[in-house]
């Protein structure tokens, strides 16, 4: 299978991220800041011939724009920086616009399609890499055929001052490694409910999903929902690349996607522990009391697979739990196809404002800007 080809001069590694400067988790330039500034010298000391691009989503009108908030490096090295502005006009054309300023399925999607990278991996603003992690990415022994995943360990919200205040990669991950209070780690899902569905590791797979970019342009990226919302979206990427024979990859357990802990964060976390509760005891006793003790769990949390729209994010209804599982059900049984998104999928046929802010010196300035991967059969 061959969707698309990276060229003789392109990167081994591209990182997607998407932001704006607004005032997320109490504002944003400062977080963006210290994660471009760690990854930025983690690739540079691991020497990974890469690109990171920064998709700009509907850009404050009276605030600056990011590459003129941001602080850049004086050199590329082995690293290229991209950022895509993508206006408040595309964004409003999704439903509920108003609720929330970014919509990161379409948001990432902008950035994959202009990607060079062999492999592509999409990133938050505001996470960091452990150190285990670029070792893996430094080897140059990615696969084709593999989803990699590292898991999110969230961190106390203490520390954001702490790393904040860091003058180097080094001591901003000391700070966050020692402070980490909740590791995202494999959930399962209810038998009644999954039958014999795999049970991937969806729990906050969007913070670390890494494809070869063949297999990016076959699912057609992330779903891009009519919403803002764009719920569940990296968990239909996952179940969408099994469905297509995509091994799922989990890095070893010193490899974290640190994540420094906001308000937008607490009541997620909070029913993730719950319902982590409720499964490590369900799975110590006999099928029969196992069935109960879920039982109890969605009576204690409002939680039935029987429910329709019951998630309510910003006001906006989302599918029930049951509902998503059904559709991973389809995708694995052949009976939906592995994407979600039409041939024009990451706003391929409009042209946004591009500025390369720092060149690698692997790369050629004359290439730019980076006109979206064409449009390809599916296989």
């Amino acid at each position: 299978m061959t969707i698309s080809t990276p060229g003789p001069a392109d990167p081994y590694l591209s990182i997607i991220l998407f932001s704006r400067n607004d005032d997320y988790a109490g504002g944003i330039v400062p977080r963006l800041q210290s994660s471009l500034d760690t990854l930025f010298d983690q690739l540079q000391r691991h020497a990974i011939p890469s690109e990171i691009i920064l998709v700009e989503w509907n850009p404050p009108v009276d605030r600056p724009a990011l590459h003129e908030a941001l602080q850049w490096p004086d050199s590329g090295g082995c690293c290229t920086i991209r950022l895509i502005t993508v206006p408040g006009e595309v964004h409003a054309r999704f439903d509920h616009s108003h609720v929330r300023p970014t919509q990161s399925g379409a948001a990432n999607n902008v950035g994959i399609r202009r990607a060079r990278g062999a492999f592509i991996m999409t990133k938050a603003s505001d996470t960091f890499y452990s150190e285990a992690v670029m070792e893996e990415l430094s080897k140059g022994a990615l696969v084709k055929d593999r989803i990699y995943r590292a898991e999110r360990c969230d961190t106390d919200a203490d520390a954001v001052d702490g790393v904040l205040a860091a003058k180097s990669s080094a001591e901003r991950l000391a700070i966050l490694e020692r402070t980490v209070i909740y590791r995202n780690e494999r959930l399962a899902i209810d038998p009644n409910v999954a039958g014999d569905l795999p049970i991937l590791h969806t729990n906050a797979s969007g913070d670390f999903q890494l494809l070869h970019r063949d297999y990016w342009a076959a699912l057609r990226g992330y779903k891009e929902t009519s919403d803002v919302i764009s719920y569940a979206v990296d968990a239909h990427l996952s179940y969408a690349a099994h469905a297509l024979g995509v091994k799922e990859t989990l890095f070893p357990d010193a490899c974290c996607v640190y994540k420094p802990t906001h308000s937008h964060m607490v009541r997620t976390r909070g029913f993730k522990e719950e319902k982590r509760l409720f499964q490590r005891l369900a799975e110590s006793l006999p099928s029969l009391m196992e069935r109960v003790v879920m039982r109890l769990f969605r009576m204690a949390t409002g939680y039935h697979p029987s429910e329709r729209n019951r998630v309510l994010i910003r006001g906006v209804p989302q599918p029930a739990f049951y509902d998503l599982v059904m559709i991973w059900k389809r995708l694995v049984a052949g009976e939906h196809p592995p994407w979600f998104n039409g041939l024009d999928w990451g706003h391929a046929d409009e042209s946004f404002e591009e500025r390369t802010v720092v060149v690698a010196a692997w790369d050629d300035p004359s290439r730019f800007p980076i006109a979206p991967w064409p449009e390809r059969a599916q296989p």
